[in-house]
């Protein structure tokens, strides 16, 4: 990720990366220091702190000071163990081992959250997506619908458009109601099939280094204090958080390699795109296929005599899935059947929420296998998908990363 008019900054960025930074690179990024006690402090920006525990106070702190009342929705669940019928078994408090969904979500009129979950990514409902609470129906504790002002005016205009019972007091704002997520936890004899129902949204004044990674935000104030190293990437990813972050290519990061770029199609939007390094050992050569209006990006590589072909895909949440499915569909029946073949990406749909998806029985018809199993973000979801035309000696393994909310897949 580099900046696409700052080449100064950017040059700093790989500086500090690799420890070969200069006075002056260390002088350009304390410029940038600010104090509370400064009258252009910009209390009204998001704040981004390294830990979850940093995060929670501060929202804590801004949730307080509200004025309207305060909910704190505890989450609804089922669950049964798989073998006995019992449901003593106690359930994680943490939303990334329980879907995503939180034990209790605190909310008031007037607070600022996230989406965690993604309701309709078709029309901008998916997870990520920051605004405001305008309103919230309830009868006495029990809460019906919050409505959310969201930052983008292009989110959820279609749950406006259906929203009869609150449209005529909230013009804009959408109603987000309790979801429904499936997980297992527990091991052997103690598992537990569970289904929490809650809201899907979270505070949202402060968050975490790593899930603001890849957004574009006109401004933002980053704690760098606190006990505790940071960890790899933190410090890095918190440092690029700018407006207009755009992929560019610099072989620098990573040497004996080559680094191959797919800036984002115009017709999808600004800025984007998709980056891939691969080493020079596997002679890497990039093709092109006749697809237009697609982010994606074809890669051969080569290993003693074995030919692998690789295809990175990113779907953005704002592409209609009928479009994205001919587009890809025209991009698979292109590739070379008698060919290893590995397909993957973030297709921003989730496959624990359908498992049968089209698009996976659709590979399953060509021949291809579907290796992610478990979720690949922060947040619950499946969204990342790794396809491959074989199911011998192949393990995906997912790691976790810091510096971003999606985890990698390691191919064994």
């Amino acid at each position: 990720m580099r900046q696409r008019e700052d080449q100064v900054f950017a040059q700093v960025l790989i500086n500090v990366r690799i420890a070969n930074y200069s006075e002056e690179d260390i002088a350009l990024l304390k410029s940038r220091e600010i104090s509370k006690s400064d009258v252009s402090y910009p209390t009204e920006s998001r704040y981004v702190f390294k830990t979850n525990k940093d995060v929670v106070k501060y929202n804590s702190g801004h949730l307080r000071k509200l004025t309207a009342r305060l909910f704190h929705i505890k989450a609804i669940y089922k669950k049964k163990d798989v073998n006995t019928g019992l449901i003593d078994v106690v359930i994680s408090t943490k939303p990334s081992e329980t879907g995503g969904l939180r034990e209790v979500v605190s909310v008031a009129v007037g607070a600022r959250i996230m989406l965690i979950v993604n309701i309709d990514v078709s029309h901008g409902l998916a997870n990520g997506v920051c605004g405001s609470v305008v309103g919230i129906d309830s009868t006495d504790d029990n809460v019906h619908a919050i409505l959310v002002q969201f930052d983008s005016r292009r989110v959820g205009v279609k749950a406006i458009a259906e929203s009869h019972q609150y449209r005529q007091t909230y013009l804009t704002a959408v109603p987000i109601k309790r979801q429904d997520v499936q997980f297992y936890t527990g091991r052997g004899r103690r598992s537990v099939q569970a289904i929490r129902t809650q809201f899907p949204l979270t505070l949202a004044w402060a968050c975490t280094i790593h899930k603001v990674q890849g957004k574009t935000l006109d401004s933002i104030v980053v704690s760098m204090k606190g006990r505790g190293r940071f960890m790899p990437g933190q410090a890095y990813v918190a440092t690029f958080l700018k407006e207009g972050q755009l992929l560019r290519e610099n072989e620098q990061i990573l040497p004996e390699t080559r680094c191959f770029r797919a800036d984002r199609p115009s017709l999808l939007g600004r800025g984007g795109g998709l980056m891939t390094f691969a080493s020079t050992e596997l002679s890497p050569l990039r093709y092109n296929l006749e697809i237009q209006g697609l982010e994606y990006f074809a890669l051969a590589v080569t290993k003693d005599t074995t030919q692998v072909n690789i295809v990175s895909i990113y779907r953005p949440p704002s592409m209609i899935p009928s479009t994205f499915n001919e587009k890809f569909h025209n991009l698979v029946n292109q590739l070379r059947r008698n060919i290893l073949t590995i397909i993957l990406g973030d297709f921003n749909i989730d496959l624990l929420q359908f498992p049968n998806h089209d698009i996976v029985q659709y590979m399953n018809q060509l021949g291809f296998y579907q290796f992610v199993k478990v979720p690949t973000t922060d947040y619950g979801p499946i969204l990342d998908h790794v396809y491959i035309n074989s199911n011998d000696l192949v393990v995906v393994e997912i790691v976790d990363t810091y510096h971003s909310d999606h985890d990698y897949c390691l191919f064994l």
